[in-house]
């Protein structure tokens, strides 16, 4: 049955790959036909941002269009190979690639023109000079498409006018197609007009209408009639928009019918009307979920990514009340507050936690020397932050963490480290650099770094981790990261686990195994965050192991068999860390990879002590 099932998702991914090849192929055909007079430079630079099969596409609408075939086709042959062999070598943003391949494509063809096809030296060298409108081509198509993904590298309004553009090129390219597509153009211009109109403002509907107008009027001049229809169309469209869908609609009726009033009788009524009133008739069935997909990528280009949560910030202190009172009477009369305060406030932050968090334990804080040093107001903030409490019974966190180098590296590629956050709860954070050794040890510690900076300055989980894909996306070096991050709440008990390609977690209970964590792919590979949450409720006598990947590259069935063995009564966290780390390495797991692990041992203890000051 499993076995079925297999089959039967990877032939469910190859149907998936065969429809996105084979509308990459129809979009070359039309970006083909899209003409500026003599020239086509559309059908080469959608070369240069698409598949192989958008490149055949192109090559077989040039091919069927006619129209200097030789040439088309070996501008977007060259343009295509560029793509695949010098795309990650040339250091330089995506959209000046595109720009640049699309340039040499046409150079290339210009050249191969002069020796190969009866044309005149100067017609190879207009050719050669059309390039230019080709890598612009190019530089728009790229930014469309990067921003239809979501990558926002330049402004709205840079946006959503190319967006406008490659869309207009597009429905000129239909129509470039001959007269039984020529219908099919206009329907798709008014159609696209009225869920844009119907969505947004004034403004921007007239000026997708203005774009997709123009090119439909350069692509011929005949269509005049059609470039005056849509921009009073969406003029009026946006005035009666509030109204609902059938105002819009009636806007560009109406508008069809101005343009033969204003014309005289020159431009014929029944030339748009069937057009208007098809596209009408689909607007108004059409099921709300593809106007908003249609609009959802308009909307990519204007606002920021509409469809993306802004990233938002917890309050300062909100662990506990005092800590804003401590703030107000002791911190404000030092000399040093800016400095603790804005130039180290992660650190601060983190101080004014463990202190919380170490009254409710019993136990004594644990506070970098440096810090005490530093602060000359440390004993009066201790003093003010602590107060005496009823007992209560909660959980205490003891933890400790082994890591082994792979053999022949003298530095792991792992980085282990735990704090807690601004609302109190013990963070652990496994960070599983690319690779092994010095470098990726400088990875992952850069990462988990900026991990705990930003959980402690109360940055939600998943924004964080949006933050540090970013970072990883933006690097020059193509870094991935496996991130392994465990949430507990010593007052509850509830521990959330967050893992992106990481391996995953152990809860020892009772002489029992619980193994928890889905796998997920690495962050810094893809623009949005994929991550697996787990939740469970812990309690007195639990044990969390944590691992990176390196324990799981002989399958983990043995560790498996050697924590269902293990008498937790007998270890405390550091000798059960150094067990299972040398085992692992009597295994041979450190000869083909960094191994490390957390332990976290989970105790009840009575509030009955305060920390010393």
């Amino acid at each position: 049955m499993k076995h079925n099932e297999n089959i039967l998702k990877k032939h469910m991914i190859s149907a998936k790959t065969a429809v996105i090849s084979f509308g990459e192929a129809l979009l070359g055909i039309v970006f083909s036909h899209t003409e500026f007079g003599s020239i086509a430079p559309f059908g080469v630079a959608y070369s240069s941002v698409s598949s192989v099969f958008g490149a055949v596409g192109a090559i077989l609408g040039y091919i069927i269009n006619g129209q200097d075939i030789f040439r088309y086709c070996i501008a977007t042959a060259v343009n295509c190979a560029a793509r695949i062999f010098l795309w990650k070598i040339v250091p330089l943003p995506n959209e000046f690639k595109a720009f640049l391949f699309t340039m040499w494509a046409f150079l290339a063809a210009g050249i191969s023109g002069i020796f190969v096809v009866e044309n005149s030296f100067e017609a190879n060298c207009l050719f050669i000079v059309g390039g230019i409108a080709g890598g612009v081509s190019a530089f728009i198509l790229s930014v469309a498409s990067e921003s239809l993904e979501g990558k926002k590298r330049f402004t709205a309004a840079v946006r959503f006018v190319f967006i406008c553009i490659c869309v207009s090129a597009a429905l000129s390219g239909i129509y470039g197609l001959g007269p039984l597509f020529r219908h099919t153009a206009s329907v798709g211009a008014f159609f696209l007009l009225c869920c844009i109109c119907g969505k947004f403002s004034i403004f921007i509907s007239v000026t997708h209408a203005s774009l997709t107008g123009l090119f439909l009027f350069i692509t011929d001049t005949a269509l005049f009639p059609v470039l005056c229809a849509i921009t009073v169309g969406a003029i009026l469209a946006g005035i009666l928009r509030s109204f609902g869908k059938y105002p819009v609609i009636l806007a560009f009726i109406a508008s069809a019918s101005l343009v033969t009033i204003v014309s005289n009788g020159k431009v014929g009524i029944f030339e748009i009307l069937p057009d208007v009133v098809f596209a009408g008739i689909l607007y108004a069935i059409a099921p709300s979920a593809v106007i908003k997909k249609i609009t959802d990528a308009v909307s990519s280009g204007i606002n920021n990514g509409v469809r993306k949560k802004p990233i938002k910030r917890k309050a300062k202190f909100a662990l506990h009340k005092k800590a804003s009172e401590t703030l107000g009477y002791v911190c404000d009369g030092c000399k040093k507050k800016i400095l603790c305060w804005v130039r180290d406030y992660s650190e601060t932050a983190d101080v004014f936690n463990r202190i919380k968090s170490a009254q409710k334990s019993g136990k004594e804080p644990t506070i970098p020397e440096h810090f005490k040093n530093k602060c000359e107001k440390y004993p009066e903030i201790v003093a003010s932050l602590i107060k005496e409490e009823p007992y209560d019974t909660v959980l205490y966190a003891d933890s400790a963490s082994a890591s082994t180098p792979k053999k022949g590296e003298s530095i792991c590629g792992d980085t282990c480290t735990s704090f807690i956050s601004e609302d109190g709860k013990q963070v652990y954070v496994i960070a599983d650099g690319m690779g092994t050794g010095a470098n990726a040890g400088q990875q992952s510690f850069r990462i988990s770094t900026l991990l705990k900076k930003l959980l402690a300055q109360g940055f939600d989980r998943n924004d964080a981790l949006k933050i540090v894909n970013e970072t990883l996306l933006k690097s020059s070096d193509e870094t991935v990261m496996g991130i392994d991050i465990a949430i507990l709440n010593e007052k509850t008990g509830l521990c959330e686990f967050v893992k992106a390609g990481a391996a995953p977690s152990f809860v020892l209970r009772s002489g029992e195994v619980y193994e928890i964590g889905a796998s997920t792919l690495p962050i810094g590979i893809l623009e949005d965050v994929s991550s697996g949450k787990s939740k469970c409720m812990l309690k007195d006598g639990d044990v969390i192991i944590m691992i990176s990947d390196g324990y799981i590259s002989n399958d983990g069935e043995w560790l498996k068999t050697i924590l269902s063995s293990v008498n937790t009564a007998t270890y405390d966290p550091v000798c059960l860390a150094s067990f299972i780390n040398e085992e692992a390495k009597n295994t041979g797991l450190s000869e083909k990879d960094d191994i490390s692990l957390i332990v976290i041992y989970l105790r009840q203890t009575k509030k009955t002590n305060r920390p010393n000051t």
